[in-house]
């Protein structure tokens, strides 16, 4: 059995805190196939149109979010210290937006997967596990 030293959920956030011109899974992609999140690295970008640091302590813990033409995509990851963030939504312009989820679960292989409509005045509140994290995408609602 291997190892992990973050959960699946930091995992995902490193697609958009990290900055790589080159996205990519770690082993054969067959093996992601129908498993959660999976959706996630299919559609996260490898280049910006604009980046915001939103939250964060050195060494502790980190909230980033980029904008590739109207999606904005957030991720955010802790330490070892699991973490409630709240993150305020106020860079986004007006408007509703659909916000999908992607969080940790119960353990660290698990990830729970959630959309939710928000407005720039809303306040996400993610759930990090210990070393852990959260990728959103925020997309101007239909």
């Amino acid at each position: 059995m291997p190892l992990t030293q973050t959960t699946r959920g930091q995992a995902l956030a490193m697609y958009v805190v990290y900055d790589s011109p080159l996205q990519m899974v770690s082993d054969d992609p067959s093996n992601y196939r129908g498993e959660t999140g999976f959706d996630f690295v299919r559609r996260v970008p490898a280049a910006w149109d604009e980046t915001r640091f939103l939250a964060g302590e050195p060494g502790e813990d980190i909230v980033l979010a980029r904008r590739s033409g109207k999606a904005w995509y957030l991720g955010a990851m802790t330490s070892e210290r699991a973490r409630t963030e709240k993150v305020p939504l106020r860079f986004l312009p007006p408007g509703r937006w659909r916000a999908t989820i992607w969080q940790d679960g119960e353990v660290v292989r698990e990830v729970r997967r959630s959309t939710r409509s928000v407005t720039n005045a809303d306040v996400l509140t993610l759930s990090l596990a210990a070393a852990g994290g959260a990728a959103v995408i925020l997309e101007p609602a239909p």
